[in-house]
């Protein structure tokens, strides 16, 4: 089997998956050839003089004849929704099958569905999009989690790192996990805390949280890439994982309210850590990946957090045996060498 590997822009996050994966394909005895999207599309335009526009719809024509009359051939394609369709429409013409891993959904179905319909193979992060993309034109669609990215776990943990409680992620205006930490004001100042994390799209900490005011000693307003978040995560007693909402955000594409139903890439990374989390209860597929109240401590309400938060500061065996059985499952079932053969085995 021949698999060509399209990744978008290796300068992000998804860049780093890619990496992980085009090794775990390796790993596995399968050498991918990897193409990035946007260095080719660069490439094409300085050797044809266009712009970014002419240079992005070229490269659909540069890809398709590289690959024309290729036999026993895959496109495996990471958020394949930044692709021209055409890519996928012609490559198919031509006896290339195509697959595509969403890495966003259900924020950007609306966008995945447009290109999921030319794909003979469909993965997405969360299950809650897999009917639309079977009745839209995929009929293998299937549930393919996100998984731990080792390379994010060094560095030291100096006192800078240290805290009781941390969370870093975008503070959404009017989101869930705003609402939460704003209850929780006054509980939460009477530990070490850290609020990480801003957003270009988005407002700030400053404009969304009511309780700013109480709360803003503990605030880091800038995002702050994986590397530099592990150490924060790793230095923290107790992480808070509150999911992102499914929908109502102006940078998602879901008008159709598709409520999401799979853990987000943090809950995977700071297992893998062997740091402690707490995780809300808006992710009914958590406990198919791992065992609530063993591997990870779920909590569905501020009370509910508020109380676990006491418990597991004042019991540190507790606290370790948890973050202990978190770190053995992820690193036996949760890895990208295991997301890899679950790709090769669904392509074979």
């Amino acid at each position: 089997m021949r698999l060509i590997f399209v990744n978008f822009d290796s300068s992000t996050l998804i860049g780093s998956i890619s990496r992980q994966i085009t090794a775990a394909f390796q790993a596995e005895g399968v050498e991918p050839e990897v193409v990035e999207y946007v260095a080719l599309a660069e490439q094409v335009k300085a050797q044809l003089g266009l712009d970014q526009a002419q240079a992005k719809a070229r490269v659909a024509t540069v890809l398709c004849d590289q690959l024309k009359g290729a036999a026993d051939t895959w496109l495996l394609a990471l958020n394949g929704r930044f692709l021209p369709a055409e890519v996928f429409v012609r490559l198919r013409a031509g006896g290339v099958r195509i697959a595509d891993w969403e890495l966003d959904e259900p924020y950007c179905v609306d966008a995945s569905l447009k290109v999921s319909r030319h794909c003979d193979r469909l993965f997405s992060v969360d299950s809650s999009t897999l009917d639309l993309h079977r009745a839209g034109g995929c009929p293998a669609a299937t549930y393919l989690p996100l998984a731990y990215l080792p390379q994010f776990d060094g560095g030291e943990i100096t006192a800078q790192y240290r805290s009781d409680i941390c969370f870093i992620g975008t503070p959404f205006r009017a989101s869930t996990r705003v609402r939460w930490l704003d209850e929780a004001a006054d509980f939460l100042s009477r530990y070490r805390v850290r609020l990480i994390g801003s957003h270009v799209l988005s407002e700030s900490w400053a404009q969304n949280l009511r309780h700013y005011d109480q709360l803003k000693e503990f605030v880091t307003e800038q995002f702050t890439p994986w590397p530099e978040a592990s150490r924060y995560m790793r230095g923290a007693r107790i992480n808070l994982n509150l999911h992102r909402d499914s929908y109502g955000q102006p940078i998602d594409q879901n008008e159709g309210k598709v409520t999401a139903q799979s853990p987000n890439d943090r809950t995977f990374f700071l297992a893998g850590l062997g740091a402690f989390q707490l995780v809300d209860a808006s992710r009914p597929d958590l406990g198919k990946l791992y065992e609530p109240g063993r591997e990870v401590i779920v909590v569905g309400s501020v009370a509910e957090m508020k109380e676990k938060i006491e418990y597991y500061l004042r019991d540190e065996a507790a606290r370790q045996a948890v973050m202990a059985a978190a770190q053995k499952r992820t690193l036996a079932e949760h890895t990208y060498r295991h997301r890899a053969r679950a790709i090769l085995a669904a392509l074979r």
